[in-house]
């Protein structure tokens, strides 16, 4: 059986991965919508993503670990992701933002589950806690940049 710190490295890379991808996406949304607030909104949350990505790798590099470049971080986000490109075509920023929101709240699932594992060592749980603190509060604002308040 592999150990806590295999373990704990494995699921930090797949965040890694995940915060990646979400990052990258959230400028490309950025790029479809045309209000300047709600284009401010994704472009700051793609900021916080790099952040995460980039915490996650030190808290990697710290415990003698080794990063893996991203991708592959699961067909849920790539799905996800997907479905925000496709939303474009009816040229809405709120269809957009409603998009942003789905993924996210498949981001938060995973987030849950990572802070579900028994294997977790306690510095890469609270850097995961905080982070998914960070994605709760993200889809709130997408949420009320939808004007949507918490209805998702």
């Amino acid at each position: 059986m592999e150990n806590t710190f295999e373990n704990t490295i494995r699921q930090l890379n797949s965040l890694i991965a995940t915060s990646s991808d979400s990052a990258k996406s959230y400028i490309n949304s950025a790029n479809h919508v045309s209000d300047i607030s709600v284009k401010t909104v994704l472009m700051k949350i793609s900021a916080e993503r790099y952040s995460y990505k980039d915490a996650l790798a030190a808290l990697i590099i710290t415990m003698g670990g080794k990063t893996k470049e991203p991708g592959g971080a699961g067909n849920v986000i790539h799905r996800s992701w997907s479905d925000i490109r496709s939303v474009f075509s009816d040229g809405t920023d709120k269809s957009a933002i409603t998009s942003c929101i789905s993924a996210d709240e498949s981001i938060l699932k995973i987030y849950k589950e990572a802070m579900g594992a028994d294997y977790l060592t306690d510095n890469a749980r609270q850097l995961i806690k905080s982070q998914l603190d960070g994605v709760e509060g993200a889809l709130n604002e997408l949420k009320d940049a939808a004007g949507m308040g918490n209805q998702l």
